[in-house]
């Protein structure tokens, strides 16, 4: 935009999938921990394929 760029480039990265706990599970508190931080993703996972969906029709593309 005709400017000088004053942050870092995005970037991308993966979790691995044994770390997904479904919404409501417990997440146990590791021991010998004092200060105990989390992490929270939404994620959205495409079932079907598609293009220029219709509004209606939208969330039958989206496997969870």
């Amino acid at each position: 935009m005709g400017v000088a760029v004053d942050r870092e480039a995005p970037f991308y990265f993966t979790k691995a999938s044994e770390h997904y706990v479904p919404s409501g599970s417990t997440v146990p508190y590791p021991p010998g921990t004092g200060n105990y931080h989390y992490e929270m993703e939404l994620v959205v996972a495409i079932g079907t394929p598609g293009f220029r969906i219709p509004d209606l029709q939208a969330l039958d593309h989206v496997f969870g």
